[in-house]
């Protein structure tokens, strides 16, 4: 019995234009909410975006955002955890002295705001307000201090230039990052760094516990690599038709559609019969 979906965003629920069929989803939450399934949202983005989405749905929606950094239960935050103020100084002046000309550019996520460089052009401004609220220019991005911007950071977002270096730059960034934090690949040459543990399995789990449900009765969708975890959780996994050869090796199923053609929608409505 499914008590529990969850569902990675960028190209998996999400098609290529950030948006889905909302009519449709409209009528298969009536039939979710009728059995009493629990619907998450898991995503590398934030709350204030991510519950824009589905409107009035989100309050009966559960998250796991930033990676799993910050869970929501109810519209409120069940768990989060912060990167410490001395990890985020070493991890902006790594990037700054070893990778400055490789990015395009950082987004630092908080729970209040998003933090940008006041230099970065208004394309790339604009582009990321497609998938992030709240964004606020700061003067030095790598000199941000959390107690003068009153706010905790969940989040450093890195969005590499495209290259075919990448993966060995990637990979260096990883292996220089301070103890405590990791870094996953969210697609579009962007990693997300936080602390080691937070991952969307790790905020999976709190909602199950939560909840009192276990893994056999939880459905998973994804795409990408901060997928990975999540999907290695349950029988009930699902690859996209889109997605990375390595998530597709690690779930149990794939979808017969592509996030363009409603693929997360398709298979639950398939599920649930």
């Amino acid at each position: 019995m499914i008590k529990m979906i969850a569902t990675d965003m960028n190209k998996t629920f999400l098609d290529s234009n950030n948006s889905f069929d909302k009519s449709r989803f409209n009528s298969l939450m009536e039939k979710i909410k009728q059995q009493n399934i629990k619907f998450v949202v898991a995503s590398g983005g934030g709350f204030s975006k991510l519950s824009e989405l589905f409107g009035e749905n989100s309050k009966y929606l559960d998250f796991v955002t930033q990676n799993g950094a910050v869970i929501y239960q109810n519209n409120q935050i069940l768990n989060v955890d912060d990167i410490k103020q001395s990890d985020l100084e070493k991890t902006l002046q790594l990037i700054k002295n070893n990778f400055s000309n490789d990015i395009r550019g950082i987004i630092i996520s908080g729970i209040k705001n998003n933090y940008v460089d006041q230099s970065i052009d208004d394309k790339s401004f604009n582009l990321l307000t497609s998938y992030y609220n709240n964004i606020v220019k700061v003067n030095n991005i790598y000199d941000i201090n959390q107690v003068k911007i009153d706010d905790k950071i969940i989040k450093i977002g890195v969005t590499f230039n495209q290259s075919i270096n990448n993966n060995v730059k990637i990979q260096a960034m990883r292996e220089m990052l301070p103890e405590k934090l990791s870094s996953l690949n969210s697609g579009f040459n962007t990693e997300l760094i936080g602390n080691e543990k937070n991952d969307k399995k790790y905020g999976i789990e709190c909602l199950l516990d939560f909840y009192n449900i276990n893994s056999d009765e939880l459905v998973v969708f994804g795409d990408n690599e901060n997928d990975l975890g999540m999907l290695e959780m349950t029988k009930n996994s699902y690859a996209m038709k889109n997605g990375i050869d390595e998530v597709k090796k690690v779930s149990n199923y794939v979808t017969k559609y592509d996030n363009n053609e409603s693929g997360v929608l398709e298979t639950i409505e398939d599920i649930l019969g």
